[in-house]
């Protein structure tokens, strides 16, 4: 990112305030007020700046397939990518709400959908372009800001709740249809399964759901899931029985992290266990709704030839400990840098199993709702 200017108000009068050169390494801005009272009331900042798309991180584009000219612009900000697109505080801890516009090309022989963490408030015809406004966002990290433009076709259902679900793939699939029939049910049985067992409906009028291409994994932002297409999409015309575990299983996972990482967020990434061991229990609790064999998922790792072990899915107990008993990889399930692997994820998974049994089913449950609702929209220790 690239400062352009900085302008600091307090209550609404001007600042005077030395703004100092964005440290490369670190990536931060400091601004040193002139004015004490800075430290004593309500701040706001104004700050000008341009960015640069990333390599699949930060905000980037990415063609719809080799040598085509269409693509998608979409975003990446976990873990802390979020200040390559945007001056921020970019840290899971430090909250704020955020109110999004888009301005986009606007043709009627190439419409582009436009998606964001909320629902669109307006839209406003600018000539060959559009701006498109979003609602403002519940109060979340920055990492969980999203933004997905594309010419996508989508399936849409509602939850029994009244909560509209869309699943998004690119125009590329527009021959196939059906590959977007399993991804819609699993999500919206999944919010339904996730409303129900923690007693917390989400202030979300909207889920989007949209496969990116050519991304490696997927992401839970708050109201705008990206996925990778392998796993998201299910083409039962070249895929088998596991196809359907795996989209499910992407699926619950990222929309368990709407409630244990989004509404409730690890209150730095030295404890990334926290969102990730949540999601990886309950995505098996969630398949279990979806009438799949949650037991033996949990327990063994085992796949077809052609496909690979995630560190979550299949066999999240012997993949921990699998991992926890190679010396050379493993280490606590809280470290100084958060690490994203098997640990967190798996290792993270079997222990609260074992929570779960050692309290009873009830009393877990309770726990974990009172944990949700005491916590709503802030952050906590694993």
């Amino acid at each position: 990112v690239a400062v352009a200017s900085a302008n600091v108000s307090l209550a609404s009068v001007p600042v005077p305030v030395q703004a100092f050169p964005m440290e490369e390494d670190s990536g931060l801005l400091i601004l040193k007020p002139e004015d004490k009272r800075f430290f004593t009331g309500r701040v706001s900042i104004r700050i000008a700046y341009a960015a640069r798309y990333g390599e699949r991180s930060g905000l980037y584009k990415v063609r719809v397939a080799e040598g085509s000219e269409r693509a998608v612009t979409a975003t990446q900000l976990e873990s802390e990518h979020a200040r390559e697109v945007f001056p921020c505080v970019d840290a899971p801890s430090a909250k704020a709400t955020f109110a999004v516009s888009l301005d986009v090309p606007s043709s009627p022989s190439a419409p582009l959908v436009a998606l964001s963490n909320m629902q669109v408030k307006r839209v406003a015809d600018q000539g060959t372009r559009q701006r498109v406004e979003f609602e403002r966002t519940p109060r979340m990290s920055t990492y969980l800001l999203a933004l997905a433009v594309g010419d996508f076709q989508g399936k849409s259902q509602l939850t029994r709740d009244g909560v509209n679900v869309t699943v998004w793939a690119p125009r590329e699939w527009a021959d196939k249809p059906a590959v977007l029939d399993t991804p819609l049910a699993a999500s919206v049985g999944a919010i339904e399964f996730y409303s129900a067992w923690t007693d917390f409906s989400l202030p979300n009028a909207k889920f989007d759901l949209a496969a990116i291409p050519g991304r490696g994994g997927a992401m839970e932002n708050w109201g705008l899931l990206l996925f990778d297409e392998d796993r998201f999409l299910f083409d039962g015309e070249s895929e088998g029985f596991y196809g359907v575990l795996e989209s499910m299983n992407v699926i619950c996972h990222e929309l368990a992290h709407q409630w244990f990482g989004n509404l409730v967020t690890a209150v730095a990434w030295p404890e990334a266990a926290f969102n990730e061991g949540f999601a990886s229990f309950f995505e098996y609790k969630c398949m279990e709704s979806l009438g799949q064999d949650s037991a033996t998922l949990f327990q063994t790792n085992v796949v077809p030839e052609s496909k690979e072990v995630r560190v979550h899915f299949p066999g999240a107990r012997q993949h921990a400990l699998e991992f926890d008993a190679t010396s050379a990889v493993t280490h606590p399930l809280i470290i100084e840098r958060g690490g994203f692997d098997a640990i967190a994820y798996s290792k993270g998974a079997a222990l609260l199993a074992m929570f779960e049994e050692s309290l009873g089913v009830d009393r877990f449950q309770k726990g974990v709702r009172e944990c949700l609702a005491e916590n709503a929209y802030g952050s906590v220790s694993f």
